[in-house]
């Protein structure tokens, strides 16, 4: 994988160039999904050096076609799932934010606090449930502080399947 041999280059140009420090990488992989349509693999980089962040990055390969597939590679082109899905996401920061106040997501562009997300990437990171909802994941510091990882929200299918492409 590009991205793996890319992560590990940079390890070991870094140790060279700097041998005492203290630093460490960790690459691992889980599936997240095997069904008979999906395939759907994990893959978490974590890099240490004094405190650590980690990069998850999600492949999905649909069995059906035979081919790795994004999130803007689901929807039908009339769909616009960017807007659903943020205006979700939007709603259930919002209210985690409201039941749990040490959760924090920059949602509220009227806030000191607020550092921009407007709306969720055309290939935002998922993976699907069993039940068929889509999951969205956030890196870290993208749509909160660094100390909320990476966050997730659960898109319901009822917002979105009957737009899926066949």
């Amino acid at each position: 994988d590009a991205l793996t041999n890319a992560v590990l280059e940079e390890f070991e140009n870094e140790f060279e160039t700097f041998p005492e420090a203290h630093t460490g990488l960790d690459i691992t992989y889980e599936t997240v999904q095997d069904t008979d349509t999906w395939f759907t693999l994990k893959l978490s980089i974590l890099r240490t050096a004094g405190s650590g962040v980690v990069e998850e990055y999600f492949y999905h390969i649909d069995k059906r076609q035979k081919k790795i597939v994004s999130l803007s590679d689901l929807f039908e082109s009339e769909f616009d799932y960017i807007g659903v899905f943020t205006q979700e996401v939007l709603r259930q920061a919002k209210a985690r934010a409201e039941q749990d106040k040490s959760q924090i997501y920059w949602v509220y562009p009227d806030e000191e606090t607020y550092f921009g997300f407007t709306a969720i990437k055309p290939d935002q990171n998922f993976y699907f449930t069993e039940s068929g909802d889509i999951v969205l994941v956030f890196d870290k510091y993208e749509i909160a502080p660094g100390y909320m990882g990476t966050p997730e929200f659960t898109i319901p299918a009822k917002l979105f399947e009957t737009h899926l492409n066949s």
